[in-house]
């Protein structure tokens, strides 16, 4: 589900990456201008614009196709980011060692909700 339907305030831009959602290109979220897209690619095969300043991960869990897990190859992309949003299920083991594996720094603000 893309992140722009949970979204009710306003903001400039809104992009959603995923391999499963359908296309979608909007100029308006909430009643206000709004660069909206829903890309259905993988996140590798994104390039950033450059003007992004906030990375939102929902169900941290990322393998290639082979089933083996990239989480380590996120770090760099994770960092490049002001605000980071990561989410994953606490009992579901990949995910959490998916976020180990990034190794985020000491002044990441970490909120942990069980």
């Amino acid at each position: 589900t893309p992140i722009s339907s949970f979204l009710f305030s306003t903001h400039e831009s809104v992009t959603t990456v995923d391999p499963y959602v359908k296309p979608y290109a909007a100029d308006v979220l909430n009643g206000a201008p709004c660069r909206v897209r829903h890309l259905p690619m993988l996140l590798e095969d994104y390039r950033r614009r450059g003007d992004e300043d906030c990375f939102v991960f929902m169900g941290l869990d990322y393998y290639d196709q082979n089933n083996s897990p990239m989480c380590s190859q996120l770090k760099d992309l994770v960092r490049s980011f002001d605000h980071v949003i990561l989410d994953y299920a606490g009992r579901y083991p990949t995910g959490a060692q998916c976020f180990q594996a990034l190794e985020l720094p000491s002044s990441f603000h970490r909120d942990v909700q069980v």
